[in-house]
């Protein structure tokens, strides 16, 4: 593959696969203990699936089975997981996961178990997209480690929801059948059995399980185990009720109410009316229980607020069919109904343009009555490098429509670009300023402050040879590291940046103009010269963010910092971290909130018709 892989001693393989064996072990242990924080862990049954099933060369035994593990182990390490929505599926895989984890942990010579989604897959080489999806759901985990696992078929892989690959899931199946027949691994693949029939099923996938509904006598035992009055009284209810056994027999409404039985053991689950409306009631109870956990929202924000911002951004999800949200890779015309020509227009190009010629002239006009009573000849040449390096920071940072933000997560320099113009500019002044000084009928001071400027010009230098890098779209970090890592990144410029450039600049002209014009020139020079490296090294995109963030305040979509928004909802477990998104905890939950969206003063909003009729 890459030279770097064969040069790599086995050791150091082994070591970095064990490495990884604990960051996916910790991971899933995590959302494993947040699925069960309050209520206990429930026993499924998995019921074999034959006419699902790829053809084998012998006919899997038809039973019923409780242990994920025990399924996967005896059908050779290859087991599609199939059922209805809110039926488990994703909490079997986790466990196995876990348990795999575990077990690798034990071995001198660790495979890598991953447990990823295939939402983000839009065609191309399934290599490619798995090794970019270890990386974004384990942030820490380097690229080319990824890419070794992947190449030398060191993973245990495990695919949950291929339903969240919408349209795209037959193309999906077709490249992991490819993959799969140049080297096999280890895999189970869960989908929701309505979006899998009628697919063509890869080869290896001679095993097919539907997760069953647990039995009525099974759901009141699970109810009666919470240990409370309000658990006793759902677990009471009479079978005669089927519109409440068929509700709370599904996994995920059963652990909803198990889960509200355990926290308010006093106040009873139950509601009367239709199934819709009993699901709707005990989905927003659950809700408002992980809102108020831990005190609730804190102080400026209520319940309230809270629970609008939730469901708009359930909303905006299920209208551009996300299963995930990257609050780091928003389009500029993320918001066009509130910013009706996106962030491409607003504040505009006109509006930033004016900007910066007025801070250029502003600049330009401070250094000319500071420096003119010393040195007349120079006027307004501080203007180039102020204007240059602002009108490129604008034109760099322009956003057409869709285009992501261009958040930035480090500054390189470029060294090769910048010792070739430096060397230019040396060798043409060392050779032209003896030819201009003899000729050239003009104070010589006045010509060496002339060139000074043109060969410390670092600001127009810096624009050429210092350039603003960003985070690659799927590598791995925390929602929101790279939108604060640009905004440090701004600052850090700013601060430093600047000042070397008042420094550099500055130093070749004290035998010209003296102490004290050359001190107000760099003192002016430092401040905007710092704010040009602001602007240029990450600052603009954080007020392009922060334009969406204000007009989200406006409208009732979110808070101004909607990133500690973000940090406060998957503290309350309402969303959760997948990676470098965040999630709801399941899709009936975001539809719950999507049905609730509002702008304020406004009537609910409901199910859209599709993505194109109303983009955000």
């Amino acid at each position: 593959m890459h030279k770097w892989i064969s040069a790599e001693s086995p050791e150091r393989k082994r070591t970095a696969r064990r490495q990884a064996v604990s960051r996916v072990l910790a991971a899933t242990e995590s959302a494993l203990a947040q699925t069960f924080a309050t209520v206990p862990p429930l026993l499924l049954t998995l019921r074999c699936a034959p006419e699902l099933a790829a053809p084998g060369k012998r006919p899997p035994p038809a039973r019923d089975h409780t242990d994920i593990v025990e399924v996967y182990e005896t059908t050779g390490r290859a087991l599609l997981l199939l059922g209805n929505g809110g039926g488990g599926k994703s909490t079997l895989m986790t466990r196995l996961c876990v348990h795999l984890c575990r077990e690798q942990a034990e071995r001198d010579d660790p495979v890598v178990p991953v447990l990823v989604t295939p939402g983000a897959w839009r065609g191309g080489s399934f290599e490619r997209w798995l090794v970019e999806a270890i990386v974004d759901a384990y942030p820490g985990v380097p690229p080319r480690k990824a890419a070794q696992w992947v190449a030398e078929r060191a993973v245990v892989l495990l695919v949950d929801g291929l339903d969240e690959a919408g349209d795209e899931r037959a193309g999906f199946l077709h490249e992991l059948d490819r993959f799969l027949d140049a080297g096999p691994v280890p895999v189970v693949l869960s989908c929701r059995t309505d979006d899998f029939t009628g697919l063509a099923v890869p080869g290896a996938f001679t095993y097919a399980v539907r997760v069953v509904r647990p039995e009525l006598d099974a759901a009141r035992d699970y109810f009666r185990i919470v240990g409370t009055r309000a658990g006793d009284t759902a677990a009471e209810v009479s079978a005669r009720d089927t519109k409440w056994w068929d509700l709370a027999r599904e996994p995920l409404m059963l652990g909803v109410i198990a889960h509200l039985a355990a926290t308010a053991p006093d106040e009873p689950v139950l509601v009367s009316g239709s199934a819709k409306r009993r699901r709707g009631h005990i989905l927003g109870r659950y809700v408002d229980s992980m809102i108020s956990r831990r005190g609730g929202p804190p102080k400026g924000w209520t319940a309230a607020d809270a629970r609008r911002w939730l469901a708009w951004l359930a909303w905006w999800m299920r209208s551009h069919d996300a299963h995930e949200f990257y609050v780091d890779r928003v389009p500029g015309n993320w918001l066009r109904d509130v910013l009706p020509y996106g962030l491409h227009r607003r504040p505009g190009l006109r509006v930033v343009v004016t900007a910066a010629l007025l801070l250029g002239l502003g600049a330009g006009a401070v250094v000319t009555v500071l420096v003119a009573p010393i040195l007349p000849e120079v006027t307004l040449l501080h203007l180039a490098p102020v204007l240059g390096m602002t009108v490129w920071s604008v034109r760099s940072n322009y956003l057409g429509t869709g285009d992501t933000i261009r958040l930035t997560w480090r500054v390189r320099w470029r060294w090769v670009t910048a010792v070739l113009a430096m060397m230019t500019s040396t060798v043409a002044v060392v050779l032209l300023l003896p030819g201009l000084l003899a000729e050239l009928a003009v104070a010589d001071s006045a010509l060496l402050s002339g060139v000074a400027l043109t060969l410390g010009n670092l600001p127009a230098l810096l624009a050429t040879t210092i350039e603003a890098e960003g985070r690659p779209n799927r590598a791995g970090a925390p929602p929101g590291a790279r939108l604060r890592r640009s905004a440090r990144v701004a600052w850090i410029s700013a601060l430093t940046i600047g000042p070397v450039i008042a420094v550099g600049r500055t130093a070749l002209m004290v035998p010209t103009w003296g102490l004290a014009a050359t001190a107000a020139y760099a003192l002016t020079l430092a401040i905007s010269a710092g704010a040009c490296c602001w602007f240029v090294f990450g600052g603009f995109p954080t007020l392009q963010y922060r334009a969406l963030f204000r007009a989200m305040a406006a409208t009732g979509r979110g808070p101004r910092d909607y990133l500690a928004f973000l940090d406060w909802a998957r503290s309350h477990l309402v969303l959760r971290v997948s990676g470098s998104a965040v999630r709801f905890p399941h899709r009936e939950i975001r539809n719950h909130l999507a049905d609730k969206w509002a702008p304020p003063g406004r009537p609910r909003v409901g199910r859209p018709g599709g993505v194109g009729q109303r983009s955000l």
